[in-house]
């Protein structure tokens, strides 16, 4: 005797869900962006600190510090987004 919930196949939640090793990158991801974050939000902070005075110039690490901040926020974008559309196969 069969009823109607038995007759549907019950859909593998395995396929949909990321797997360890896609897990392990986006937050690997999101780890080298945020270290890159803080360390231009460091090399920023350095520069405001320069004194010309003393012939010190800012502008270097003030140059990398930007550099590392753009490159920092793109890989934590990516990651997001990355986790972002993981999640919604997840709920498909």
């Amino acid at each position: 005797m069969n009823t109607s919930g038995n007759t549907s196949p019950v859909p593998s939640r395995r396929s949909g869900v990321a797997s360890r090793a896609q897990t392990v990158m986006f937050r690997g991801v999101w780890a080298v962006g945020a270290l890159a974050v803080i360390a231009s939000v460091l090399l920023i902070i350095g520069a405001f600190a320069a004194n010309p005075r003393a012939g010190e110039s800012g502008q270097p690490a003030a140059l990398l510090g930007l550099i590392a901040l753009c490159f920092g926020g793109t890989l934590l974008t990516v990651g997001t987004l990355a986790r972002f559309v993981v999640t919604k196969s997840e709920r498909r």
